[in-house]
Formats: C-alpha cells, structure tokens, sequence
C-alpha cells in the first residue's frame, strides 16, 4: 500500500485530529492578525484584554464550527478597522487642521439714517426679509425696514417699547407699550411697514405664537397671580384664558422655543410698577412648559443683572446675556433638559450683540466689534477683522452684521466660504 492509499485508510479519528490541527493553525493566524489590528485601535488596557480574551476563550469547537469563527473574525477586524477610522478622525479634529470656514464681506446695504446713526440693529423676522432697529436718541423708538432696500422700506413702528417679536410669516409685529400717563403697559400690534395700533389689552408682555400667525400670547398678573392669555391679531379681539399659576416676580418679557413647547418668562424681583418695569434690568427666569402647563425657575447666580434671552433654534439651549455691573459682560448657555450650563463666553470688552446659528451648532458674538464664535460642533468659523457688530444668521447661512467706519454703521452681508 503506498503513502497516498495509507493516507486515504488512516482512521476517522487520524481525520478529525487533522481537521483540529489545522483549525488551531488558522485560528493562531487570525488571533496574530487580530493583535496587529488591535494595537491600531487606541483601546484602554481593560478593553484591550477583554477583547483578546474573548478571541482566545470560546466553546469548544466541532469540525464544522471554523468557518463560523472565521465570519466572526471578520467581523471584529471590520469593526476594529470602523473603531480606528474613528479614532483617526477624533485625532484629526483636536489636533490637525481641519476645514474651516471663513466669512468674508460680501454686500454693503444702503443703510438708514437713524440705524447708521448709532441705531441697534434687534432681530430679523422668521423669513430673513425684515428687520428691526432701535434708535439711538429716543428710548423705545424703533424702525422697521426690507432688506432689499432699507432706505426706501423705513419705517417708524413703535414708540414706549422695550421688545418686538416678529410673527411667523414676518408680516407683523407684536410689543407692549407703555406711553405716558398709562397705569399699565398695552398690547399693541405693528404690520410691516406701518405704525403700532393698540389691540385694546393691557399687558405687562407679549409674544407671538411661533407657530400661529393668528396668535399672540401675551400675561398679566395681579397679587401673585399670573394669568397667560391668548388673542388673535384683531383689535378688541376676546381673548382666552391659557393658564394661571403663582409668580412673585415681575414679568417683563415672553421668549417662546421655536417648537412652541416652552415659554421663558424674564422677570425682575424688583419692588417697581409696571411701566417701570419696561426698562429695568431682569434677575429671574421661569419656564412654563406648555404642554404640561408645569412652572420652574431656572438656577441663577445671586444679583445678576440679564439682558437678552434667546433660546438656540432647536430648543436644547437658552442662552442669556448677563450684564457686567460689577464684572466682564458674558453669556451663559443652558441645556434646558439637565437645567446645568453647557458653556460660557466671556467678554473681553463691551458686547456689541449676539446670535445663535440656524443649525444651533454655532453662537456668533460681537466682542467691541470683534466677530468671534463659540462653535459646538463642526468647523470652526473666521470672520473679517473690520469693525462690526450686532450679527445676525440669515437662514442660508450667511450674517448680517453692522459694519462701523469712523463712528458711522452700514449694514453689511458677510458670505461664507470653506477653505483649509
């Protein structure tokens, strides 16, 4: 009998211990290629040994279970292979150049004379179209004007004003008012490119519904008692009780979430009247979840002094402007569902306004004229080095900042551009 019949006749047992030896063999490469992937992929030692241990401690094998381990060997090295395309890319974000974006000027507007005079530019409406401006010589005086022709399209809208919120299609604007010798501030409605109209309430601060053009939302309070109320654009309009909870603070303005889900009221502890309490500083924040109607105040530093409130697009994050009376002006971002601060910024000078980004990724600020950006995620951005202020996201992207020259604004569109 010759090598190859003794081979063919060796017991099944010869066979089977064969099959074995072989498995082992295979099963010592891939471990060997599964270390060498492994030492890639920057695990802790824990990870590191609980993973090796599970390659090198399974159930006893049978003849058919090697191309079983093969297929999950496979698997591991792809998902190793996946874990260092991760961690390659997480390298590459703290510490190698990435894609940045860079804004730079783009249109110079033809700008109002009561805006390029000192006036602040406040909020653009929902569309991107119209925008809102403060005078610089009347407290609560404020102007309306179209973008694509600011100059032609201004107009005075309001006079005893502290805020103005646009409606969702940006065809009007709601405010409260408090002209001389009124007991209490009025509600009072301004359609674009028209003066205010009085709609026959009184109210201590309003909003529009940010998914209703046919709602505004406005409250009262009267000894402890506030009282939140909604009316349809109309004058004399009957209104409809919403909710009514305790509240020992002062409200001075409403600031809804885009979704319509919560509503933060910015109030004043302060012992003044209501008229008053248009141009005082505010010290609390209270949140009414619409939905559940339940009523919390956010934790605050003792004695500080707020100016604007806005909540980031998506409705995670409500930052607040916390002026310097005795320090640096900064803004204090919170994460409304752990009721913690997410981030900071602090002011190196005087804050010359600020804005979240349409994607709320990005916070862009002015620092006494120097553009700067605190960035959640993504690229960073650059801004020109001129002299500007008071930014403002339009929906694709680009801002609209003013541009100072020699103590005269210009409005100005900044484009954005990824370079590396």
């Amino acid at each position: 009998m010759n090598d190859r019949e003794e081979e063919h006749h060796l017991p099944l047992r010869d066979h089977y211990n064969q099959e074995l030896d072989a498995e082992t063999m295979l099963e010592t490469r891939i471990a060997h290629v599964l270390q060498e992937q492994a030492a890639l992929v920057q695990f802790t030692p824990a990870q590191r040994e609980r993973v090796m241990r599970r390659i090198a401690t399974r159930p006893k094998q049978t003849l058919f279970s090697a191309p079983f381990f093969i297929v999950a060997a496979a698997l591991v090295v792809v998902l190793s292979f996946g874990a260092y395309l991760l961690q390659s890319l997480s390298s590459s974000r703290s510490g190698q150049p990435i894609a940045t974006v860079h804004y730079s000027a783009n249109t110079l507007l033809d700008t109002p004379r009561e805006l390029a005079d000192g006036g602040q530019p406040v909020s653009l409406d929902p569309t991107g179209q119209h925008l809102a401006y403060r005078s610089a010589s009347e407290p609560g005086v404020i102007y309306t004007a179209n973008l694509s022709n600011p100059t032609e399209s201004n107009f005075l809208a309001m006079r005893y004003a502290r805020d103005v919120v646009w409606s969702p299609d940006g065809s009007a604007v709601v405010t409260t008012i408090a002209p001389p010798g009124v007991a209490e501030p009025l509600l009072a409605l301004v359609h674009t490119g028209h003066y205010m109209d009085t709609l026959g309430h009184a109210a201590l601060a309003a909003s529009w519904s940010p998914t209703s053009n046919q709602e505004i939302v406005y409250i009262t309070e009267e000894n402890g008692v506030a009282k939140l109320w909604s009316t349809a654009p109309i004058k004399d309009s009957t209104p409809q009780l919403l909710t009514t909870f305790p509240l020992l603070s002062l409200v001075q303005r409403l600031v809804w979430s885009e979704d319509g889900h919560t509503l933060a009221l910015v109030t004043t502890d302060k012992y003044i009247t209501p008229t008053q309490a248009l141009t005082a500083s505010s010290d609390t924040i209270v949140l009414v979840d619409m939905q559940t109607r339940n009523v919390h105040t956010l934790p605050l530093p003792a004695n500080v002094a707020l100016g604007n409130v806005r909540w980031s697009p998506n409705g995670r994050y409500l930052t607040y402007e916390q002026l310097g009376t005795q320090g640096p002006t900064a803004l204090h971002t919170i994460d409304v569902a752990t009721q913690k601060e997410s981030f900071t910024v602090t002011l190196k000078q005087k804050l010359l306004g600020w804005s979240w980004s349409p994607q709320s990724d990005a916070l862009v600020y002015s620092d006494d004229g120097m553009l700067a950006a605190h960035v959640l995620h993504g690229a960073p951005l650059a801004f020109p080095k001129a002299n500007a202020g008071y930014p403002l996201w339009l929906a694709d992207g680009r801002l609209l900042v003013m541009k100072m020259t020699n103590g005269t604004g210009t409005l100005e569109i900044l484009l954005r551009q990824t370079q590396r």
